[in-house]
């Protein structure tokens, strides 16, 4: 608990057959700054990441990431990150992480 953390995961269908936004959020954490991929929608208080992980590698994509950095746990050490249909749809597609790394930094 009295630890730094970074996290970065991504994710990559190598499928342009459809919409695929998937909403990457993080919460139970006390301090964070997201970093993630500057053309990726991230919201205004940095808690999530949008992009389209269909066509989000091979010859489709731009290899978009979701990463925070800064990040502080809550007072029993543990923090979330969870993968979800994004762009506001509950009928879409989304992909879980294909790879993530949580790395202490401090």
């Amino acid at each position: 608990p009295t630890g730094t953390y970074e996290f970065v995961t991504s994710a990559n269908a190598n499928d342009m057959t459809g919409d695929s936004i998937t909403r990457f959020a993080i919460s139970g954490a006390l301090a964070f700054t997201n970093a993630s991929s500057s053309s990726a929608v991230i919201s205004a208080d940095g808690s999530y990441t949008e992009f389209n992980t269909g066509e989000n590698g091979g010859e489709y994509g731009a290899g978009y990431i979701a990463k925070w950095t800064g990040i502080k746990p809550s007072a029993d050490g543990t923090i979330t990150v969870r993968a979800s249909t994004g762009n506001g749809s509950t009928t879409g597609v989304s992909y879980g992480f294909s790879g993530f790394m949580l790395k202490r930094t401090n």
